[in-house]
């Protein structure tokens, strides 16, 4: 089953660039650090991340956990 209301799917630029994707945010940063070494992406690359994850929510089936 596609996940309901997705193309009403929204993330935050800023969440992505400064968190995610900060090298320097607290928390963020060991992120940052997972998406550069396994993905190559940096806070320059926010946009291609968002337009994924976003496609991904709506092209991909759901699954129930348990």
């Amino acid at each position: 089953m596609l996940l309901p209301f997705a193309e009403k799917a929204y993330i935050d630029d800023q969440k992505l660039v400064g968190y995610c994707l900060s090298e320097t945010h607290i928390t963020g940063k060991h992120k940052a650090r997972v998406f550069k070494s396994a993905l190559g992406l940096t806070a320059i690359d926010y946009l291609l991340l968002k337009e994924t994850i976003l496609t991904i929510v709506l092209l991909n089936e759901t699954q129930a956990n348990g």
